[in-house]
């Protein structure tokens, strides 16, 4: 499952994407046109009235969620279809207008978006607001407003642990399991983007953060450059990488875990004690430029670990800076060996 999964998200993220980047934005006015109030019932309507879209809207402190059934999501090339893409980006487009023209102090919109017939599965995007509101004035390129959404194709997190559980009561051949499977699904802790998902009616999700926001934004964009860079396609196979924002003694910082496995160890004169200085000076230096892009500061340090030495690199704020203007290398930013 996981592998088609993979080769689903490999082959929608584009489509996907490059719909996203093409919004007719809102212009925005002196006074609210959808007053805080009535934000869920003016994207509701609007996806009714122009586009025929039946959706569901939930709001969780600044972050709007907004759940489409699409028939057909999938095609026969295991990608998002045409049309179901279309509709996507109808959604999108209605939630856009209406967090540009509202009272309503909102951060955050996430689109779920499922297929009746395998809900299990689910695609979602995630954007920040102020990243729409920069794009209409300049402030971004299309390009750059398109890298900055996260696109993703997963497993319905509810849908697997109601799997799991029935899969334990029917070892234990309890038969009427349905009223406490449904009763701890809907008081399960929606803790990360990851959890976030629809399931049986309900909306599981959560006020997205931006720390929690960039750690996925930046992890996805150092996974697309070993995709789409010729030189770390030809020396490196990208295995896994995972980006984290967490909190420890009082302090928050980022994580970023790479496995990039060495197609040419030997060739490429690596130690196995040594990491990659090719795979460090990829991720910071897109760690840095999105960091500086969104002047995010409410963070200590970020470490980044590669999984395949074990070795970690830590880079505290004014490092990841001086970093970005070449003040310093890789070489000289601190590092401890576990």
């Amino acid at each position: 499952m996981n592998m088609i999964l993979g080769r689903i998200r490999q082959r929608s993220r584009a489509a996907v994407a490059g719909l996203a980047a093409i919004y007719v934005l809102s212009q925005v006015g002196c006074g609210p046109t959808y007053p805080k109030e009535i934000v869920d019932e003016a994207i509701v309507q609007l996806c009714k009235e122009e586009y025929a879209l039946d959706v569901k809207v939930k709001i969780i402190g600044n972050t709007v969620g907004v759940y489409i059934p699409i028939e057909n999501l999938f095609d026969n090339a295991l990608a998002i279809s045409g049309e179901a893409a279309e509709k996507i980006n109808d959604v999108l487009l209605s939630v856009s207008r209406v967090t540009l023209s509202t009272d309503a102090a909102l951060n955050f919109y996430i689109v779920i978006a499922q297929d009746p017939i395998l809900p299990e599965v689910e695609v979602i995007l995630i954007r920040y607001v102020r990243d729409i509101k920069m794009l209409h004035f300049n402030q971004i390129s299309r390009g750059e407003f398109g890298r900055r959404m996260i696109i993703d194709i997963k497993l319905t997190p509810q849908a697997q642990k109601e799997k799991v559980l029935r899969g334990v009561f029917d070892k234990l051949n309890i038969s009427k399991a349905d009223e406490f499977i449904q009763e701890y699904l809907r008081t399960s802790e929606v803790s990360t983007i990851g959890d976030i998902g629809y399931w049986n009616d309900i909306f599981y999700m959560k006020d997205i953060g931006m720390g929690e926001f960039l750690s996925l934004q930046i992890a996805d964009r150092i996974k697309g450059k070993f995709i789409t860079d010729d030189s770390l396609k030809e020396s490196y196979r990208l295995t896994a990488i995972k980006g984290e924002f967490l909190q420890e003694g009082g302090r928050s910082f980022f994580r970023f875990s790479i496995n990039a496995q060495p197609l040419n160890i030997e060739a490429m004169g690596l130690e196995s004690e040594g990491g990659s200085e090719v795979v460090f000076e990829t991720a910071v230096q897109e760690i840095a430029d999105v960091i500086h892009g969104y002047k995010y500061d409410a963070f200590w340090n970020v470490e980044v670990v590669d999984m395949i030495s074990q070795q970690v690199l830590f880079a505290a704020q004014q490092e990841l800076e001086d970093f970005r203007k070449k003040r310093i290398n890789v070489e000289e930013l601190r590092r401890w060996y576990r």
